[in-house]
């Protein structure tokens, strides 16, 4: 939200920056809207990075080697024919 507000705010939010010197020759407020912008781009990376390896390794098939099976996975259970005298079938 911060950084939102930087980057849209119409006016120097912080006024020492006002008398301050004069970097790259750009004005007070370009300084705080671009900033802002850094910021917010940033922090979008810092989110968007997790959330593609979470959605990758969610998406991916397990393969025959994975040590660790995903939690999806259900065990194979094998069923053994009822024999034997007075069996009955239903």
């Amino acid at each position: 939200m911060l950084s939102a507000f930087l980057t849209f705010c119409d006016r120097v939010v912080y006024p020492c920056y006002l008398s301050g010197s004069r970097h790259f020759g750009i004005s007070p407020l370009q300084d705080q809207e671009y900033a802002g912008a850094l910021m917010w781009v940033c922090v979008t990376f810092v989110y968007l990075v997790p959330a593609v390896v979470i959605t990758t390794q969610l998406l991916s098939t397990p393969s025959a080697h994975d040590p660790n099976p995903g939690r999806g996975d259900v065990p194979q259970v094998m069923a053994r024919p009822l024999a034997g005298p007075g069996v009955e079938v239903v």
